[in-house]
Protein backbone atom coordinates (compact mmCIF):
# COMPACT_ATOMS: atom_id res chain seq x y z
CA UNK A 1 0.00 0.00 0.00
CA UNK A 2 2.92 2.73 1.04
CA UNK A 3 4.58 1.28 -2.77
CA UNK A 4 1.34 2.73 -4.28
CA UNK A 5 0.51 5.63 -2.56
CA UNK A 6 4.04 7.13 -3.42
CA UNK A 7 3.33 6.19 -6.87
CA UNK A 8 -0.23 7.54 -6.76
CA UNK A 9 1.66 10.84 -5.51
CA UNK A 10 4.54 11.25 -7.52
CA UNK A 11 2.03 10.50 -10.83
CA UNK A 12 -0.01 13.86 -9.08
CA UNK A 13 2.64 16.05 -9.21
CA UNK A 14 3.96 15.70 -12.58
CA UNK A 15 1.23 17.83 -14.02
CA UNK A 16 1.55 19.75 -11.06
CA UNK A 17 5.30 20.57 -11.35
CA UNK A 18 4.20 24.81 -12.62
CA UNK A 19 1.25 24.79 -9.85
CA UNK A 20 2.02 27.18 -7.31
CA UNK A 21 1.10 26.39 -3.68
CA UNK A 22 0.97 29.02 -0.53
CA UNK A 23 0.53 27.01 2.59
CA UNK A 24 0.64 28.60 6.33
CA UNK A 25 -0.91 26.99 9.58
CA UNK A 26 -2.56 30.30 10.49
CA UNK A 27 -3.29 33.43 7.60
CA UNK A 28 -2.33 33.08 4.33
CA UNK A 29 -3.45 36.31 1.47
CA UNK A 30 -3.02 36.65 -2.22
CA UNK A 31 -3.12 40.01 -2.42
CA UNK A 32 -5.29 42.64 -4.53
CA UNK A 33 -3.11 42.95 -8.12
CA UNK A 34 -1.62 39.91 -7.99
CA UNK A 35 -2.29 37.49 -10.93
CA UNK A 36 -0.94 34.17 -10.72
CA UNK A 37 -0.57 32.89 -14.49
CA UNK A 38 -1.08 29.37 -13.26
CA UNK A 39 -2.89 26.71 -11.07
CA UNK A 40 -2.93 27.64 -7.13
CA UNK A 41 -2.88 25.48 -4.25
CA UNK A 42 -3.47 27.34 -0.73
CA UNK A 43 -3.84 25.56 2.43
CA UNK A 44 -4.17 27.83 5.82
CA UNK A 45 -6.43 28.43 9.16
CA UNK A 46 -7.41 32.00 7.30
CA UNK A 47 -7.02 31.58 3.71
CA UNK A 48 -7.98 35.04 1.84
CA UNK A 49 -7.54 35.09 -1.75
CA UNK A 50 -8.10 38.76 -3.71
CA UNK A 51 -5.67 38.16 -6.40
CA UNK A 52 -6.23 36.78 -9.59
CA UNK A 53 -5.22 33.55 -10.61
CA UNK A 54 -5.89 32.29 -14.07
CA UNK A 55 -6.01 28.60 -13.84
CA UNK A 56 -7.62 26.21 -11.60
CA UNK A 57 -7.68 26.81 -7.89
CA UNK A 58 -7.29 24.95 -4.45
CA UNK A 59 -8.52 25.66 -1.26
CA UNK A 60 -8.16 24.40 2.54
CA UNK A 61 -8.89 26.27 5.55
CA UNK A 62 -11.00 27.32 8.26
CA UNK A 63 -12.40 30.82 7.00
CA UNK A 64 -11.95 31.15 3.05
CA UNK A 65 -12.82 34.23 1.49
CA UNK A 66 -12.79 34.61 -2.38
CA UNK A 67 -13.13 37.94 -4.08
CA UNK A 68 -10.69 37.52 -6.74
CA UNK A 69 -11.15 36.23 -9.71
CA UNK A 70 -10.72 32.57 -11.02
CA UNK A 71 -10.12 31.32 -14.69
CA UNK A 72 -10.31 27.92 -14.14
CA UNK A 73 -12.13 25.35 -11.41
CA UNK A 74 -12.19 26.51 -7.84
CA UNK A 75 -12.49 23.52 -5.64
CA UNK A 76 -12.77 24.86 -1.61
CA UNK A 77 -13.11 23.01 1.76
CA UNK A 78 -13.97 24.85 4.41
CA UNK A 79 -15.93 25.91 7.45
CA UNK A 80 -17.01 29.23 6.46
CA UNK A 81 -16.73 29.88 2.64
CA UNK A 82 -17.23 33.05 0.44
CA UNK A 83 -17.05 33.55 -2.94
CA UNK A 84 -17.61 36.75 -3.92
CA UNK A 85 -15.19 37.23 -7.00
CA UNK A 86 -16.31 35.34 -10.23
CA UNK A 87 -14.87 31.84 -11.60
CA UNK A 88 -14.51 30.57 -14.62
CA UNK A 89 -15.37 27.15 -14.33
CA UNK A 90 -16.88 25.01 -12.24
CA UNK A 91 -17.32 25.17 -8.22
CA UNK A 92 -16.57 22.19 -5.72
CA UNK A 93 -17.70 23.57 -2.39
CA UNK A 94 -17.75 21.85 0.90
CA UNK A 95 -18.29 23.53 4.27
CA UNK A 96 -20.52 24.06 6.90
CA UNK A 97 -21.76 27.44 5.43
CA UNK A 98 -20.92 28.56 1.78
CA UNK A 99 -22.38 32.59 0.79
CA UNK A 100 -21.73 32.70 -3.09
CA UNK A 101 -22.50 35.85 -4.44
CA UNK A 102 -20.29 36.25 -7.93
CA UNK A 103 -20.75 33.90 -10.91
CA UNK A 104 -19.62 30.79 -11.36
CA UNK A 105 -19.38 30.43 -15.90
CA UNK A 106 -20.07 26.78 -15.61
CA UNK A 107 -21.49 24.50 -12.72
CA UNK A 108 -21.77 24.59 -8.86
CA UNK A 109 -21.83 20.94 -7.14
CA UNK A 110 -21.81 21.69 -3.21
CA UNK A 111 -22.60 20.43 0.30
CA UNK A 112 -23.10 22.87 2.73
CA UNK A 113 -25.30 22.62 5.78
CA UNK A 114 -26.34 26.26 4.88
CA UNK A 115 -25.78 27.46 1.03
CA UNK A 116 -27.30 30.72 -0.44
CA UNK A 117 -26.81 32.15 -3.80
CA UNK A 118 -26.59 35.71 -3.24
CA UNK A 119 -29.00 38.05 -6.22
CA UNK A 120 -25.40 39.41 -7.31
CA UNK A 121 -24.30 35.52 -8.08
CA UNK A 122 -25.47 33.81 -11.14
CA UNK A 123 -24.87 30.06 -12.60
CA UNK A 124 -24.17 28.94 -16.01
CA UNK A 125 -25.27 25.68 -16.14
CA UNK A 126 -26.32 23.17 -13.39
CA UNK A 127 -25.85 23.59 -9.88
CA UNK A 128 -26.33 20.79 -7.57
CA UNK A 129 -26.12 21.22 -3.92
CA UNK A 130 -26.42 18.64 -1.14
CA UNK A 131 -27.08 20.03 2.68
CA UNK A 132 -29.23 21.79 5.63
CA UNK A 133 -31.08 25.24 4.25
CA UNK A 134 -30.39 26.39 0.33
CA UNK A 135 -31.68 29.76 -0.26
CA UNK A 136 -31.54 30.83 -4.52
CA UNK A 137 -31.73 34.11 -4.94
CA UNK A 138 -30.66 34.53 -8.68
CA UNK A 139 -29.99 32.91 -12.31
CA UNK A 140 -29.42 29.22 -12.91
CA UNK A 141 -29.03 28.55 -16.73
CA UNK A 142 -29.86 24.91 -16.62
CA UNK A 143 -31.33 22.75 -13.66
CA UNK A 144 -31.19 22.92 -10.43
CA UNK A 145 -31.22 19.55 -8.04
CA UNK A 146 -31.05 19.78 -4.50
CA UNK A 147 -31.08 17.03 -1.83
CA UNK A 148 -31.84 19.47 1.71
CA UNK A 149 -33.97 20.18 4.62
CA UNK A 150 -34.94 23.30 3.15
CA UNK A 151 -35.07 25.08 0.12
CA UNK A 152 -36.52 28.36 -0.61
CA UNK A 153 -36.40 30.16 -4.11
CA UNK A 154 -36.68 33.82 -3.69
CA UNK A 155 -38.62 35.96 -6.26
CA UNK A 156 -35.68 37.09 -8.06
CA UNK A 157 -35.17 32.81 -8.39
CA UNK A 158 -34.75 31.72 -12.62
CA UNK A 159 -34.26 28.06 -12.91
CA UNK A 160 -32.90 27.46 -16.75
CA UNK A 161 -34.48 24.00 -16.96
CA UNK A 162 -35.48 21.93 -14.45
CA UNK A 163 -36.18 22.04 -10.47
CA UNK A 164 -35.23 18.73 -9.03
CA UNK A 165 -35.06 18.90 -5.25
CA UNK A 166 -35.78 15.90 -2.18
CA UNK A 167 -36.62 18.37 0.41
CA UNK A 168 -38.43 18.22 4.13
CA UNK A 169 -39.68 21.88 3.81
CA UNK A 170 -39.64 24.30 0.74
CA UNK A 171 -40.71 27.72 0.02
CA UNK A 172 -41.28 29.40 -3.70
CA UNK A 173 -42.10 32.91 -3.81
CA UNK A 174 -44.31 34.00 -6.22
CA UNK A 175 -42.13 35.71 -8.80
CA UNK A 176 -39.63 32.69 -8.85
CA UNK A 177 -39.20 31.72 -12.09
CA UNK A 178 -38.83 27.69 -13.45
CA UNK A 179 -38.87 27.16 -17.13
CA UNK A 180 -38.98 23.25 -16.77
CA UNK A 181 -40.34 20.56 -14.67
CA UNK A 182 -40.76 20.81 -10.74
CA UNK A 183 -40.15 17.57 -9.58
CA UNK A 184 -40.35 17.88 -5.97
CA UNK A 185 -40.33 15.13 -3.85
CA UNK A 186 -41.10 15.30 0.32
CA UNK A 187 -37.70 14.04 1.91
CA UNK A 188 -38.12 11.22 4.62
CA UNK A 189 -37.02 12.26 7.97
CA UNK A 190 -33.67 10.62 8.47
CA UNK A 191 -33.40 7.44 9.91
CA UNK A 192 -30.68 8.20 12.26
CA UNK A 193 -33.07 8.67 15.09
CA UNK A 194 -33.96 4.44 14.46
CA UNK A 195 -32.86 1.92 16.43
CA UNK A 196 -31.43 0.27 12.87
CA UNK A 197 -29.70 3.23 12.21
CA UNK A 198 -27.95 3.98 15.27
CA UNK A 199 -26.90 -0.04 15.49
CA UNK A 200 -25.34 0.83 12.03
CA UNK A 201 -23.72 3.63 13.30
CA UNK A 202 -22.48 1.77 16.72
CA UNK A 203 -21.48 -1.41 14.54
CA UNK A 204 -19.16 1.22 12.02
CA UNK A 205 -17.56 2.89 14.93
CA UNK A 206 -16.67 -0.67 16.30
CA UNK A 207 -15.00 -1.87 12.89
CA UNK A 208 -13.43 1.57 12.19
CA UNK A 209 -11.60 0.95 15.89
CA UNK A 210 -10.99 -2.31 15.38
CA UNK A 211 -9.26 -1.57 12.17
CA UNK A 212 -7.48 1.70 13.90
CA UNK A 213 -6.07 -1.09 16.75
CA UNK A 214 -4.49 -3.46 14.38
CA UNK A 215 -3.01 -0.66 12.40
CA UNK A 216 -2.13 1.10 15.61
CA UNK A 217 -0.25 -2.44 16.27
CA UNK A 218 1.22 -3.40 13.10
CA UNK A 219 2.59 -0.06 12.20
CA UNK A 220 3.12 2.27 15.44
CA UNK A 221 5.61 4.29 14.08
CA UNK A 222 4.36 4.77 11.25
CA UNK A 223 1.03 5.44 13.04
CA UNK A 224 3.11 8.27 15.33
CA UNK A 225 4.79 10.01 12.40
CA UNK A 226 1.01 10.30 10.74
CA UNK A 227 -0.32 11.87 13.74
CA UNK A 228 2.98 14.54 14.05
CA UNK A 229 2.54 15.51 10.26
CA UNK A 230 -1.38 16.02 10.98
CA UNK A 231 -0.52 18.05 14.24
CA UNK A 232 1.79 19.92 12.79
CA UNK A 233 0.44 20.67 9.56
CA UNK A 234 -3.30 20.34 9.76
CA UNK A 235 -3.70 22.82 7.01
CA UNK A 236 -1.73 21.04 4.82
CA UNK A 237 -2.99 17.89 5.44
CA UNK A 238 -6.65 19.10 4.65
CA UNK A 239 -5.32 20.28 1.60
CA UNK A 240 -3.53 17.03 0.31
CA UNK A 241 -5.91 14.86 1.42
CA UNK A 242 -8.93 16.91 -0.67
CA UNK A 243 -6.76 16.48 -4.07
CA UNK A 244 -5.70 12.53 -3.50
CA UNK A 245 -9.95 12.42 -2.58
CA UNK A 246 -10.93 14.21 -5.60
CA UNK A 247 -8.16 13.08 -8.11
CA UNK A 248 -7.75 9.53 -6.97
CA UNK A 249 -11.16 7.90 -8.53
CA UNK A 250 -10.55 9.47 -11.89
CA UNK A 251 -6.74 8.49 -12.22
CA UNK A 252 -8.10 4.74 -11.76
CA UNK A 253 -10.49 5.22 -15.08
CA UNK A 254 -7.66 7.19 -16.72
CA UNK A 255 -5.15 4.30 -15.71
CA UNK A 256 -7.90 1.81 -17.32
CA UNK A 257 -7.83 3.43 -20.41
CA UNK A 258 -4.59 2.20 -20.86
CA UNK A 259 -3.09 -1.50 -20.98
CA UNK A 260 -0.15 -0.86 -18.81
CA UNK A 261 -1.93 1.01 -16.67
CA UNK A 262 -4.24 -1.62 -15.18
CA UNK A 263 -1.86 -3.69 -13.29
CA UNK A 264 -1.36 0.21 -11.69
CA UNK A 265 -5.23 0.68 -11.38
CA UNK A 266 -5.57 -2.54 -9.42
CA UNK A 267 -3.14 -1.68 -6.72
CA UNK A 268 -4.21 2.22 -6.61
CA UNK A 269 -7.85 1.11 -6.01
CA UNK A 270 -6.79 -0.92 -2.88
CA UNK A 271 -4.87 1.45 -1.89
CA UNK A 272 -6.89 4.16 -2.24
CA UNK A 273 -9.60 2.76 -0.46
CA UNK A 274 -7.98 1.49 2.11
CA UNK A 275 -6.31 4.84 2.77
CA UNK A 276 -9.99 6.03 2.41
CA UNK A 277 -11.16 4.11 5.37
CA UNK A 278 -8.48 4.08 7.68
CA UNK A 279 -7.79 8.05 7.39
CA UNK A 280 -10.52 8.91 10.21
CA UNK A 281 -7.94 7.12 13.14
CA UNK A 282 -5.20 9.70 12.82
CA UNK A 283 -7.93 12.22 13.57
CA UNK A 284 -9.10 10.72 16.55
CA UNK A 285 -5.94 9.96 17.77
CA UNK A 286 -5.07 13.56 17.86
CA UNK A 287 -8.41 14.21 19.25
CA UNK A 288 -8.58 11.59 21.62
CA UNK A 289 -5.49 12.96 23.39
CA UNK A 290 -6.56 16.55 23.18
CA UNK A 291 -9.72 15.03 25.18
CA UNK A 292 -7.60 13.25 27.63
CA UNK A 293 -5.00 15.60 28.35
CA UNK A 294 -2.73 12.43 29.65
CA UNK A 295 1.18 13.28 28.19
CA UNK A 296 2.45 10.30 27.12
CA UNK A 297 -0.97 8.80 27.83
CA UNK A 298 -1.69 5.64 25.47
CA UNK A 299 -2.31 5.55 21.86
CA UNK A 300 -5.08 3.32 21.93
CA UNK A 301 -7.29 4.71 24.58
CA UNK A 302 -6.88 7.96 22.64
CA UNK A 303 -7.91 6.49 19.51
CA UNK A 304 -10.91 4.88 21.46
CA UNK A 305 -12.48 8.23 22.79
CA UNK A 306 -11.99 9.78 19.25
CA UNK A 307 -14.17 7.23 17.45
CA UNK A 308 -16.39 7.28 20.01
CA UNK A 309 -16.84 10.97 19.87
CA UNK A 310 -16.54 10.72 16.13
CA UNK A 311 -19.73 8.28 15.95
CA UNK A 312 -21.67 10.67 18.13
CA UNK A 313 -21.09 13.36 16.14
CA UNK A 314 -22.03 11.14 13.18
CA UNK A 315 -25.89 11.87 14.90
CA UNK A 316 -25.94 15.73 14.49
CA UNK A 317 -27.75 15.99 10.60
CA UNK A 318 -25.33 17.52 8.27
CA UNK A 319 -22.99 18.48 10.51
CA UNK A 320 -22.03 15.06 11.70
CA UNK A 321 -21.33 14.28 7.50
CA UNK A 322 -19.39 17.52 7.40
CA UNK A 323 -16.67 16.81 9.81
CA UNK A 324 -16.62 13.27 8.83
CA UNK A 325 -15.92 13.91 5.37
CA UNK A 326 -13.43 16.33 7.69
CA UNK A 327 -11.46 13.39 9.30
CA UNK A 328 -11.29 11.46 6.02
CA UNK A 329 -9.60 14.49 4.47
CA UNK A 330 -7.46 15.25 7.16
CA UNK A 331 -6.20 11.96 7.63
CA UNK A 332 -5.68 10.76 4.32
CA UNK A 333 -3.62 14.02 3.45
CA UNK A 334 -1.36 13.35 6.77
CA UNK A 335 -1.25 9.81 6.01
CA UNK A 336 0.38 10.55 2.11
CA UNK A 337 2.25 13.09 3.38
CA UNK A 338 4.26 11.03 5.74
CA UNK A 339 4.89 7.81 3.30
CA UNK A 340 5.86 10.64 0.66
CA UNK A 341 8.50 11.84 3.44
CA UNK A 342 9.49 8.16 3.93
CA UNK A 343 9.93 7.61 0.68
CA UNK A 344 12.12 10.80 -0.24
CA UNK A 345 14.33 9.89 3.37
CA UNK A 346 15.02 6.02 2.22
CA UNK A 347 16.07 7.57 -1.68
CA UNK A 348 18.62 9.81 0.28
CA UNK A 349 19.85 7.55 2.36
CA UNK A 350 20.46 4.94 -0.72
CA UNK A 351 22.27 7.75 -2.19
CA UNK A 352 24.28 8.83 0.42
CA UNK A 353 25.28 4.89 1.62
CA UNK A 354 28.03 2.77 -0.50
CA UNK A 355 27.11 -0.35 -2.34
CA UNK A 356 27.92 -3.10 -0.31
CA UNK A 357 28.18 -1.24 3.46
CA UNK A 358 26.24 -2.34 6.78
CA UNK A 359 23.62 0.62 5.51
CA UNK A 360 23.20 -1.11 2.23
CA UNK A 361 21.72 -4.01 3.90
CA UNK A 362 19.50 -1.84 6.33
CA UNK A 363 21.75 -0.80 9.39
CA UNK A 364 21.47 3.16 10.00
CA UNK A 365 21.30 5.35 12.77
CA UNK A 366 17.93 5.14 11.83
CA UNK A 367 16.87 1.58 11.73
CA UNK A 368 12.97 2.02 12.58
CA UNK A 369 12.28 4.36 9.70
CA UNK A 370 14.67 2.37 7.13
CA UNK A 371 14.51 -1.03 7.47
CA UNK A 372 12.06 -3.57 5.87
CA UNK A 373 8.47 -2.58 7.19
CA UNK A 374 9.34 0.81 8.66
CA UNK A 375 8.00 -0.32 11.69
CA UNK A 376 9.22 -1.37 15.15
CA UNK A 377 6.83 -2.35 18.30
CA UNK A 378 6.01 0.16 20.82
Amino acid sequence: MKAALLMVLFALAIPSLATVFRTGNNTVSIPTGQVIDDDLVVTGYDVTIHGTVTGDVVVAGYVVRIDGRVGGDLIVAGRHVTVSGPVGGTLYAISRDIALTAPVAHNVLAASGAMTLDRAATVGRDMSVSGGNVTVESKIGRDLRVNATNLTLASGAVIGGDLIAQVRNHTIAPGAKIAGEQQITRQQRRQSYTAGWFLRQLLAGAMLLAAGLIFIAFAPRLTEETETALRVHPGLSLGVGAVILLVGLPLVLLLLFTIVGIPVALIWTAAYFSGVYLSPIFLAILVGRLVWRRPGGSRYAALAIGIILLVLIRLVPVFGAVVTLGAVLFGLGALAMTLYGRGIHRRGSRNVCPAGSAAAGGLTDSPGRLDAEGDSPR
